[in-house]
């Protein structure tokens, strides 16, 4: 997917791909608005680079037909979705994407432009313009693509090693996130282990790994362990905004659960 996207729609791998991946990590209502190679290109690299989190909503690599766009009203439901579409369709009554809810975020790939709504708020507090990356973090990587790209065109990079430099740069701003999952998940691991349900009763593995996970998903856990545990980069107002509404999202509880139980039941986290 990242080979094509940057061999035949490059304007695409830059800013726009730095805030559709933004939306994603933060498990936003997306809409891909583009033919339908180009747009299912884009949905499965960012499906695909998000690992070792995992995208576990409703997703669409290709435009869904006539008889699904019926019986689901997409639009209507309020869970995330990743979505690709090569027009609005008819029975939607959207003529243009400033018709859609205003929780629906539209990557118009033709025009390389990520529409969200001003009305739009996550869970955290971020608005609509302000669904980055935080810190520098989603300047960094859209200057990691340029530079890709300028490589490429003056012969520098070839496809593979273009391809290769734009992976790296996207891996290591997935692993410095999944870095502060495994970092909060070990902290309360340590704070569960300090306190005990009652005392001198055995707690099983499964047992103290529920109750570890179900302290950790708190609220109020998590804003104290983020604004004191530094990991919000540069502690601006946004950065606490993206963590504390990616700590909501189901890519976040997944993985925290799998560092927490492979960790308290002996597997490798």
């Amino acid at each position: 997917a990242l080979k094509g996207l940057l061999q035949r729609w490059e304007n695409l791998m830059g800013e726009s791909f730095a805030t559709l991946l933004a939306c994603v990590l933060l498990e936003q209502r997306i809409i891909l608005l583009g033919n339908v190679p180009q747009s299912s290109l884009m949905a499965l690299l960012l499906r695909a680079c998000i690992w070792p989190f995992r995208w576990l909503h409703l997703f669409m690599a290709a435009p869904p037909p006539l008889d699904i766009r019926k019986a689901v009203p997409l639009l209507d439901s309020m869970t995330p979705m990743l979505l690709t579409l090569s027009e609005f369709p008819a029975e939607w009554g959207c003529r243009s994407l400033y018709q859609l809810p205003k929780d629906v975020i539209c990557g118009t790939l033709k025009r390389s432009h990520v529409h969200r709504s001003p009305e739009l708020e996550t869970s955290g507090g971020l608005k609509g313009e302000e669904i980055k990356l935080p810190a520098d973090r989603h300047k960094r990587l859209s200057g990691q693509f340029e530079i890709a790209k300028k490589r490429l065109k003056k012969g520098e990079y070839d496809i593979v090693a273009a391809v290769a430099f734009v992976q790296d740069a996207i891996e290591h701003e997935i692993t410095l996130l999944a870095g502060v999952v495994k970092e909060y998940a070990q902290h309360r691991i340590a704070l569960s282990q300090k306190s005990p349900t009652e005392e001198g009763v055995a707690e099983s593995d499964a047992s103290f790994c529920d109750r570890c996970i179900r302290q950790a998903c708190e609220p109020a856990a998590i804003e104290e362990w983020l604004t004191s545990s530094g990991c919000t980069s540069t502690g601006t107002k946004h950065s606490l905004s993206f963590f504390l509404s990616f700590f909501q999202t189901q890519l976040f509880i997944d993985l925290l659960e799998q560092q927490v139980c492979a960790t308290t039941q002996g597997g490798v986290a």
